[in-house]
């Protein structure tokens, strides 16, 4: 084999090496503070890179997440709970920011919380 069939057989590898999947910076475990109208709320926030994890502590107790989305820094998903016989979407948006994270809560009554913590 030539030096030139081995140079550019390193430099197809070498690339081909960066394309692999890398894990989302949002991946990990948080511990997380929910701003809400009852106060400040501890929870616990785990993130796979695969788009699940949980939401332990809290008012919310323990949730599954399915559906996390990843774009870049961002992070969003979604999450169901039962308040008053009633069960209601919360839809969380945030952005990593190296350890720490911070964003919004949506809620299907209009009213925005807020969330942030740092990683574990």
């Amino acid at each position: 084999m030539s030096y030139r069939n081995i140079l550019v057989l390193s430099l197809i590898g070498i690339t081909l090496l960066g394309c692999g999947s890398s894990v989302p910076p949002a991946a990990g475990v948080w511990e997380v503070e929910l701003t809400t109208p009852q106060g400040a709320q501890q929870v616990s926030l785990t993130i796979v890179a695969d788009g699940s994890g949980t939401l332990a502590g809290g008012p919310l107790g323990g949730q599954t997440i399915n559906g996390i989305s990843f774009d870049g820094n961002n992070v969003s998903f979604d999450i169901s709970v039962a308040a008053q016989g009633q069960s209601l979407t919360l839809s969380f948006n945030g952005v990593v920011d190296g350890d720490s994270i911070e964003g919004e809560i949506d809620t299907p009554l209009g009213v925005s919380l807020s969330f942030s913590g740092s990683r574990q």
